[in-house]
């Protein structure tokens, strides 16, 4: 029993059979080269499209201010801190003036606190 199988052909398959006179077609060499130098040429040319730059002009623009937003985020939080330590270093000083005036062993001192108003240990009673 005899089986028959059958393969694709292709241009390039056909003139390989194609009697010795018969010419295959060629590709012209001048014109892919054109053709080549114009695709590359217009791809340089993309960059300059208004739409394109203002696009990553904008993006410059976007990333600076990413980068001015995180600077005002620390900013702030140093801020706060700034803010949390004047208001212990006040209560500290107006107690420290308050209790440089007590004369007597019958009048309470005002007890100095930390950054979290707490009383700081250790502070004489």
């Amino acid at each position: 029993m005899a089986y028959i199988v059958l393969l694709p052909v292709t241009l390039k398959d056909t003139c390989k059979l194609a009697q010795p006179q018969q010419a295959c077609p060629q590709p012209d060499l001048p014109l892919l080269l054109n053709a080549t130098q114009t695709v590359v040429g217009q791809l340089a040319l993309l960059p300059s499209i208004p739409a394109l730059t203002i696009h990553n002009q904008l993006d410059e623009v976007m990333n600076l201010l990413r980068g001015i937003d995180g600077r005002m985020d620390r900013l702030e939080v140093r801020m706060d801190r700034l803010g949390v330590n004047t208001k212990a270093n006040n209560r500290n000083s107006i107690a420290r003036s308050v209790n440089s005036t007590i004369n007597r062993d019958t009048i309470a001192l005002v007890r100095l606190t930390d950054q979290r108003d707490e009383e700081i240990n250790g502070f004489s009673k």
